[in-house]
């Protein structure tokens, strides 16, 4: 029974000494005593991997690698202690949770953090602590007790309270019934002197630099069991160990070999001479020899050699950083001969980088691998669990139905259709909840769905009844998909009575969905991809859902809790479940964290992210105790783990270890900003090696080709990632800028390549010019016919741009209807409100000016509630919410009618028509042009409202348009055709006013009327005066007949004041005040011819086929803001053809002036 140490620095051959010894040992007998190999639990594979294939030998009998858990399984199993169920990380954090939630009124600080995403991983990780360090519940009972009097109160006594609390429920639900990872040591402990497997075996410890206090119990029980023990310690030999500092390099392991030592002393065990290694065994170059044997020296001790195989590089980015890696380790592998096993690439922050390095290696088809334990979180099958509960304890909403939906785990199997065909059939089941705002109830009801079909007035094709069945057959055999299996689940779920039956609820749920075989599946094609980790994923996932629903009922299985309840405990076993994936193949670079990861035969090291606050890492604060509550204690005689000050203390170990880790070349590198282009400095790190290696150079590294003055060789990969960085530097030819011959051969073996064909259309993007070409004249026939019915609005659209009038009115594309309250809908209501209010009173036979407030907004209460209804799917009665939005449109329509009462009190004008159609089959006849090309328009629409009066003999009319926006009349937009409307509604009906009413009709005016509730800001005292400044709010936009007589009809108040109705004012004298929106009688005859040339000339260019991308600007305005064509047109300014149609700012006089000449419209780029 001896003790023995092998000591030596890093690359000393500590492991090689190990490993040589089984071999040796093995070789010489192959029966014998048993000999164990401990190492860390990240080291098992590739330490069982070396000693078995790179050592020669045949086979093995006698020799084991262990970690400390695996060495507990294989000693128990002998002994016993197995017996009880093993409850993994999966069924802790489920039990934390239960406890929890039973005590939660009892907790003094945790109480509502305790709802906190993480707080179970952090409370599960204070309770591991307290375990390793072999504390007991009653301890911190006791220590609380100790630091502070029954009466005093303070955060850490509050703090250790909850924890007891927590701790003591979960030792007592664990003792006698279950065993957790934690426990194995413990009972490893007191079961090696049990154990005839150890007898006489010799132990080889290696790859630690500390021991928690549960592992050195396992130690001490081995020393006393009297095996044979030889520990691996990296740390200097000459270190001066009667006087170590805290600041010393290697602290942490000199003081495990003290603590090692005295505790063999101290079992009086026999203590064999250090074996110390000095000499070098790892390096094949003298600076990476001199690195590692002067790293820590102060001050620095300067290399004066040649300068190969040590590279320090700036980057002005994290991927530029990672891309420059991946290049280089290309290079390595094709120029120099290492395999990608050779290669290791080694950061501090995993976060930061693994997405990065996954990315772009896997771009240059570089296998990686990392020990890192992901999530599964995000795999299909997991969601389904979750989104499933969602749907029951959230009433079906559409995100958890959807959720669900996506997981493609409920997709039927025995339809004979594909998946891309269901996944289309659930993309318009998807449509038409979102539409009509579909939950709870009205998936489970068993009603048929119905399809409504909205037609806009330009629409030509109908749908037959046989047609609208089918869609509504394929629409719901598509929900009862979705709703079968959900509605099933959740009937079992309300009638379970104990966790028990929840979990055969969810258990039927997957059974019944066929998840297990459908899981198989994903596998088998992740395989035939080549994506073994990914199939090795899936493999995995099922199992952890079995074993999760398994400790589930072990652990509470009788218990009754609620659907929330439930949830919240399988949410909290859900987050602890990790992927533990072991290397798909032997020859893959290794990525790790270098506190985590233990690489070995490592020839190449990437070192990434030395960054100042990164490398040495600015520890944080992460866990339940802070710094001063773990120095509190420790002061008090608590071991706990070590605290934020020597964690940050022992980065420098950590770093002389990431340093020497590499055998052939060191790669050091930093970005200097991050993604969002926040500048980052270099660490420390790089400063020291640079004085170390005076005539070391720091590279500075791009991500594109062209910028950094090397053999831009590097930068040809593969031909995925090649051909991006070809067409890069064709685009800087193409703008007159030099670039290497290279690409020119580079593009040149691309052409003569026919396997690489694909990659060259990504060539054409350069000569790509977003111009839409014209449509043929059979093209256009075939989209809009030889005979056009459009409205006004879409001549306008065409004038905002010309592709936006093809996309909406051509391809008849539309964005997908929501089921939410809009501008447009809300348009709708009050339009169709004031309308039915006009209608009302005139059926009636009500007087518009005699009628009070109060009947105004009965009335209005009474339209909406009929109108309501019928809009946007029903969706102001669909909640709370929207009845209170109801009623705040109601008061807006019922202050609108009001006002418009109050003005009808001082108007001669009535309204004539309401909704007045024209066009095929109503009231007025559509307005009718054959184009030149002799194509047929039909201009069809509905006029809001128009309202008569009589001069005399004459007959007056006026157009009036209600808003729900505050909207004038401005000539420059009518002179460009991009507002139309009005005068063509007054040009309809002026035209056909014989038609209509008997008689010819003068045009009187065209006005907006703002339906809206304002607010007023006014020091005016009184009702009467607040009212006042509520009608002045609703004054009319627009342009009138410049006649005395015709405004006073429309305010017989006129000729007193200035008119709080009409945009006109009167002098003395009876002439206009400048600013008056008044024409002529010519003017407004000027207006409507104007108006029917430019639709002509719009007819023309639409049925010629001209799609042009231009949209317009007028000031800071362009139609693009709100288009939902943009991302489909891609218009973009910083391409050379896409360019805004600048419409400029003029006066009205010149606007007339050039309306009365006829001239052309100067649209100007």
């Amino acid at each position: 029974m001896t003790v023995q140490f092998v000591i030596g620095r890093s690359g000393s051959g500590k492991t090689d000494h190990c490993l040589s010894e089984i071999q040796n040992e093995l070789t010489d007998r192959p029966i014998g005593q048993d000999m164990i190999y401990l190492v860390p639990e990240q080291m098992t594979f590739q330490s069982e991997y070396e000693l078995v294939h790179n050592r020669g030998l045949k086979g093995m009998i006698r020799a084991q690698v262990f970690s400390f858990t695996r060495l507990a399984w294989k000693v128990l199993q002998e002994t016993g202690g197995m017996a009880r169920p093993h409850l993994t990380s999966v069924g802790t954090s489920m039990m934390l949770r239960h406890i929890i939630e039973e005590n939660k009124q009892k907790l003094r600080i945790y109480q509502r953090s305790s709802e906190k995403t993480g707080y179970i991983e952090q409370l599960n990780d204070m309770v591991t602590e307290f375990k390793r360090y072999c504390l007991e519940p009653d301890d911190i009972r006791s220590y609380a007790d100790d630091l502070y009097t029954e009466d005093e109160r303070s955060l850490l006594k509050d703090k250790l309270f909850d924890l007891h609390l927590v701790y003591d429920a979960f030792q007592k639900a664990m003792i006698g019934h279950y065993l957790d990872s934690e426990d194995y040591l413990a009972l490893l402990a007191e079961k090696i002197e049990e154990s005839s497997y150890l007898d006489g075996a010799t132990i080889l410890i290696d790859g630690f630099h500390s021991f928690t206090p549960q592992e050195l119990l396992v130690i001490q029980a081995l020393i006393k069991k009297g095996t044979n023990l030889s520990f691996t310690i990296t740390m200097d030999p000459e270190m001066n160990l009667s006087a170590i500092h805290e600041l010393d390099l290697f602290h942490e392991p000199a003081k495990t070999y003290q603590t090692l030592l005295g505790m063999a002393n101290e079992e009086g065990v026999e203590v064999k001479q250090p074996l110390v290694l000095t000499s070098q065994k790892r390096y094949r170059n003298s600076e990476l020899a001199h690195l590692e044997a002067n790293y820590g020296e102060r001050p620095p001790i300067l290399y004066s050699g040649q300068l190969n195989q040590i590279q320090l590089h700036h980057a002005v980015n994290i991927r530029s950083e990672v891309e420059a890696a991946a290049r280089e380790t290309l290079r390595l592998v094709r120029d120099e001969g290492y395999r990608f096993r050779d290669i290791s690439v080694m950061v501090r922050n995993m976060a930061s980088y693994y997405e990065l390095v996954e990315t772009i290696f896997g771009d240059h088809n570089i296998p990686i691998f990392s020990d890192q334990k992901r999530t599964m979180l995000h795999h299909p099958l997991i969601e389904l669990l979750r989104s499933s509960l969602d749907i029951i304890q959230y009433n079906w909403r559409y995100e958890a139905v959807f959720r669900c939906v996506k997981t493609e785990l409920l997709f039927p199997d025995d339809t004979g259709e594909t998946v891309e065909g269901i996944r289309e059939r659930m993309d318009e089941l998807e449509n038409y909840v979102i539409a009509r705002g579909i939950k709870g109830y009205r998936w489970k009801t068993g009603e048929r769905w119905k399809s409504n079909i909205y037609r806009q007035l330009e629409d030509k094709e109908t749908i037959t009844s046989d047609e609208l069945e089918k869609m509504e057959d394929r629409l719901n055999e598509t929900k009862e998909w979705v709703s079968t299996p959900l509605e099933k689940f959740e009937r079992r779920m309300k009638k379970a009575n104990t966790v028990r039956d929840m979990c055969e609820a969810l258990y039927y749920l997957l059974e019944n969905s066929s998840a297990a075989e459908k899981v198989d599946r994903l596998k088998e094609k992740a395989e035939q991809a080549g994506q073994l980790t990914k199939a090795r994923e899936h493999d995995q996932v099922w199992d952890a859902v079995v074993s999760l629903l398994d400790e589930t009922v072990e652990l509470i299985g009788d218990q009754k809790l609620t659907v929330e309840q439930f949830t919240k405990l399988l949410e909290a076993g859900i987050e602890s479940m990790k992927f533990a994936l072991v290397p798909a193949s032997l020859d893959q670079v290794v990525i790790g964290s270098i506190d985590r990861t233990r690489f070995t035969n490592v020839k190449c090291g990437f070192l990434l992210g030395v960054n100042d606050g990164v490398l040495p890492a600015r520890i944080q604060e992460d866990g339940l105790l802070s710094e001063q509550d773990r120095e509190k204690l420790e002061e008090q005689g608590i071991q706990l783990a070590p605290g934020l000050k020597r964690r940050l203390l022992d980065e420098e170990f950590l770093i002389y270890h990431s340093l020497s880790t590499p055998s052939d070349a060191l790669w050091v590198s930093c970005p200097l900003a991050d993604e969002e282009g926040k500048g980052l400095q270099p660490s420390i790190v790089m400063n020291r090696l640079q004085e170390m290696f005076p005539e070391l150079e720091v590279g500075l590294k791009f991500a594109e080709p062209g910028e950094e003055a090397i053999d831009e060789l590097s930068f040809i990969t593969n031909p995925s990632k090649t051909i991006g960085r070809l067409t890069g530097q064709l685009r800087q030819w193409n703008r007159g800028y030099p670039i290497d011959p290279i690409w020119w051969d580079t593009y040149n073996w691309f052409v003569r390549n026919p396997s690489e064909e694909d990659k060259l259309r990504l060539i054409d993007s350069l000569f790509y010019r977003n111009k839409a070409r014209d449509l043929s004249e059979e093209t256009s026939r075939k989209l809009y016919g030889s005979n056009i019915q459009a409205s006004v609005s879409r001549m306008e659209r065409y004038k905002s741009c010309a592709f936006s009038q093809f996309a909406s009115h051509g391809l008849k594309l539309k964005e997908r209807s929501t089921f939410k309250l809009e501008a447009p809908d809300i348009g709708q209501l009050f339009h169709a409100a004031l309308n039915m209010m006009a209608e009302t009173i005139k059926q009636r036979h009500w007087d518009w000016g005699k009628i009070s407030s109060n009947q105004y907004y009965e009335l209005s209460g009474e339209i909406v509630e009929q109108i309501a209804p019928k809009l946007q799917n029903e969706i102001l009665l669909s909640s709370n919410r929207y009845h209170y939005i109801m009623r705040k449109l109601t008061q807006v329509v019922g202050r609108a009618s009001s006002v418009l009462g109050q003005q009808a009190q001082k108007s001669g004008f009535q309204p004539a028509g309401l909704e007045l159609g024209f066009g095929p089959n109503q009231e007025l006849p559509p307005i009718e042009f054959t184009l030149k090309n002799g194509v047929k328009l039909q201009l069809i629409g509905r006029v809001d409202r128009v309202d008569q009066a009589f001069n005399g003999d004459e007959l007056l009319l006026r157009i009036i348009d209600y808003k729900s926006s505050g909207t004038s009349l401005d000539l420059s937009e009518v002179y460009f055709g991009l507002a139309l409307q009005m005068l063509t509604y007054l040009d309809v009906v002026i035209t056909n006013a014989n038609i209509w009413l008997g008689r010819d009709a003068t045009a009187a005016g065209m006005l907006y009327f703002h339906v809206h509730n304002p607010m007023l800001q006014t020091s005016a005292p009184g009702q009467a005066a607040i009212q006042q400044e509520l009608f002045k709010k609703f004054k009319m936009k627009g342009l009138l007949l410049a006649d005395k007589d015709v405004v006073s009809l429309m305010d017989s108040d006129i000729e007193l004041k200035k008119s709080d109705i009409i945009p006109a004012a009167l002098k003395k004298d009876g002439s206009f005040y400048k600013n008056s929106s008044v024409l002529s009688s010519d003017d407004f005859q000027s207006l409507r011819s104007f108006t029917r040339n430019t639709i002509q000339e719009i007819g023309a260019d639409i049925s010629d086929g001209r799609i042009d991308i231009d949209p317009y600007k007028m000031k800071d305005r362009i139609p693009c803001t709100f288009c939902s064509y943009r991302s489909f047109c891609q218009f973009d300014q910083a391409m050379e053809d896409n360019v805004y149609k600048q419409i400029p700012v003029e006066d009205d006089e010149t606007i007339l002036r050039r309306m009365r000449e006829g001239e052309h419209k100067n649209e100007s780029n």
